[in-house]
């Protein structure tokens, strides 16, 4: 019995330190994005597992995708101009699709400001020029 609630101890502290890991992946993303010159996100997107996140300057026309890897968080600014496409997944499944750099912003918040539905895994392809 006790071997039995110490593997249940155990499993919470795991889960503790594995949320604890994320949400410090998340906001030394928010700090990369406040830290960005010329650059004010009018919306954000963080990935719930802390790694990747989509933040949009809309006054700017720029997109900033941002990355969390082994430690190092990363941002790579890219114009309206210097994207050719754009597609939103849900669950493997094309949302919606976008070929015109002047809608590419609409189609990234618009797509995933969605409510009427819950999907378990939403995915964004920008391909650039």
């Amino acid at each position: 019995m006790s071997f039995f609630i110490f593997i249940i101890v155990v499993a919470v502290l795991i889960g503790i330190a594995k949320i604890m890991a994320t949400n410090k992946k998340k906001k030394s993303m928010e700090n990369e994005l406040v830290a960005i010159d010329n650059f004010n996100p009018t919306h954000k997107i963080i990935g719930t597992d802390g790694t990747t996140g989509l933040a949009i300057d809309v006054d700017r026309k720029e997109i900033c995708l941002i990355k969390n890897s082994l430690g190092k968080t990363t941002s790579d600014i890219k114009s309206y101009r210097d994207i050719i496409s754009a597609e939103l997944f849900e669950d493997g499944n094309t949302v919606t699709r976008s070929s015109r750099s002047s809608q590419i912003g609409g189609m990234a918040i618009g797509g995933c400001d969605r409510k009427t539905r819950i999907s378990q895994k939403r995915k964004i392809r920008i391909t650039q020029g």
